[in-house]
């Protein structure tokens, strides 16, 4: 009973730090997110952890966090049933189809950087930057939405990669590339609509 007390008690302290976080962020204007635009209000997924593999016990948002090289290997193979598949394919959908914010009320994109690995003769992601909108005429690898499947779209296994890019995430969404996420702060981001643009994730190719 202490226990399940004490979960109640801190997941209502990472809500009311997303609250805060939120409500700071719109006064200053620096991480603007679209409002919705889909109507969608039931969004909520009751995430469930995997029972089985290195990541037993865990749920697919924290994975993805994590090691989102594997999360993909594993959603390509159909390696989640049932319930989980479900959940995966939802989370792959919200995964690609993250809002950039823009900053100040200009419209933002983010332009991903790779460098050429000679070992691994791929290319591998370094870096992911914010440029704003109409800059991008012949820049390379511009897009107005972050995208956690990039990395893997040029490398396979490319794990610094997918480290630097959840810091590049962290630094543009949260203004912090060190935010520390736990399990129940990983699962609330991927609830937010606002985080997301809304027709995308609905029209995201499987």
């Amino acid at each position: 009973m202490k226990k399940q007390t004490e979960s109640i008690s801190n997941l209502d302290s990472i809500k009311q730090h997303f609250d805060k976080m939120d409500s700071i962020t719109k006064s200053l204007k620096l991480y603007e997110i679209p409002p919705l635009i889909f109507g969608v209000r039931n969004w909520t997924m009751d995430w469930t952890s995997i029972r089985f593999g290195k990541f037993r016990g865990k749920s697919l948002p924290e994975i993805i966090f994590v090691d989102a090289d594997y999360f993909f290997y594993a959603f390509e193979n159909n390696f989640f049933y049932g319930d989980l598949a479900k959940q995966a394919e939802e989370l792959y959908r919200r995964a690609r189809s993250i809002w950039v914010p823009s900053r100040n009320g200009q419209k933002m994109l983010v332009q991903y950087f790779f460098d050429y690995n000679p070992k691994s003769k791929k290319e591998e992601f370094s870096m992911m930057k914010l440029i704003s909108d109409g800059s991008d005429l012949g820049l390379p690898n511009v897009s107005p939405w972050i995208d956690f499947f990039v990395p893997r779209s040029r490398s396979h296994f490319d794990k610094n990669g997918y480290k630097n890019f959840v810091v590049a995430l962290k630094g543009i969404l949260f203004g912090n590339p060190s935010y520390r996420m736990n399990t129940q702060s990983c699962e609330l981001f991927f609830n937010r609509q606002r985080y997301f643009d809304l027709r995308r994730v609905k029209m995201m190719q499987l």
